[in-house]
């Protein structure tokens, strides 16, 4: 026999969930803070760090079953808004997390295929940059269901008859990926180029340092910029 999907928590049950959290949350804080021993400081220290951010997730289930009500109280909304903002940072955490990702696998992939070695190192680097790939597509949706929006990252466009599910990313984040795009290739074939002509990996390393890397970073942004700015010119031009 099938089981029945369990209904949603209601309000007042994550809302308690939240305040019993948060209670013992600043219980462990206190303590820690009055705590002499040293040893003893640490551990709950930790406690309260895992209290902090248990309450944190029990904030965002609030946050979340208040937006599912849909008759609210303009008071409640607002503790609405306020307990479910901070998925809103984790989306962005997640998605400069993902782009920087990107970055740090393909160079260490790289570094490692000029020596001529497949190490485990690139064996999880390369599953690293599959994740990296996805994670800020998983940060936008997190972070538009954090501003209170639809989160959904998907549109279905009708094409005649067909129906065919899109992705929906806004301006801002493609001109990230673009911009990501244009630099990561940059420094792969500039690392390839200097690499082939010093015959020596570690000589062309720098092409992968800080300093270079933003630098491409920079140019990249300003390319994709106007990439953008020239297609948008181009559609308006065949509106007319």
């Amino acid at each position: 026999m099938a089981r029945s999907s369990r209904p949603p928590r209601t309000i007042k049950a994550t809302l308690t969930r939240f305040a019993i959290a948060a209670i013992v949350f600043v219980g462990l804080t206190i303590r820690c803070v009055l705590t002499v021993d040293r040893d003893l400081r640490v551990l709950v220290g930790v406690l309260a760090f895992a209290a902090f951010f248990v309450s944190l997730l029990f904030g965002i289930g609030a946050g979340k079953a208040i937006k599912r009500e849909p008759t609210q109280t303009s008071s409640l909304r607002v503790v609405g808004a306020i307990l479910i903002f901070p998925l809103a940072i984790f989306g962005a955490i997640f998605v400069a997390a993902g782009l920087v990702g990107v970055f740090i696998s393909v160079r260490t992939i790289e570094m490692e295929v000029c020596t001529g070695k497949l190490s485990i190192e690139a064996i999880e680097a390369m599953m690293r940059l599959v994740v990296c790939f996805l994670m800020p597509l998983g940060g936008y949706a997190m972070l538009r269901e954090g501003l209170r929006r639809d989160p959904a990252v998907t549109q279905v466009i009708q094409r005649g008859s067909r129906k065919i599910s899109a992705l929906s990313v806004p301006l801002w984040l493609r001109l990230l990926m673009l911009t990501q795009g244009i630099s990561v290739g940059t420094l792969v074939l500039a690392f390839a180029v200097a690499a082939a002509a010093t015959n020596d990996c570690r000589a062309a390393a720098w092409i992968w340092s800080p300093m270079v890397s933003i630098s491409v970073v920079i140019v990249a942004a300003a390319i994709a910029a106007g990439i953008f700015a020239l297609r948008r010119r181009r559609v308006a031009q065949k509106i007319r």
